[in-house]
């Protein structure tokens, strides 16, 4: 084999490879997001039937905020959602801790 005949296998090779890498990458990543998508949806789904399906209806809200802290407790167990409600009772009470320098 001459040598312009192995440069061009080889590098014909290494195209091939990075193309087949760069797929692989790129089908790894929208198979994740799929899979979000799909949580997503059941998750939209048990919400319609705790609306439509409850004997007494439900606190929408209280649900929502529920969700909201059961997905952020998941990630970290130290980690919550606040509503505006809250969030400002937090913001009061660290502006009281602070200390004040004369």
């Amino acid at each position: 084999m001459n040598s312009r005949m192995k440069w061009t296998v080889v590098s014909s090779s290494m195209c091939l490879s990075a193309f087949l890498l760069t797929g692989m990458m790129l089908g790894k990543s929208a198979d994740q997001s799929a899979d979000t998508y799909k949580h997503i949806k059941v998750f939209s789904e048990v919400v319609a039937h705790i609306k439509e399906e409850y004997v007494e209806e439900p606190d929408m809200k209280a649900v929502s905020l529920g969700a909201l802290n059961g997905m952020l407790e998941s990630v970290d167990p130290f980690a919550s959602y606040l509503d505006a409600h809250q969030y400002q009772d937090y913001l009061k009470a660290k502006d009281a801790h602070r200390a004040t320098w004369a």
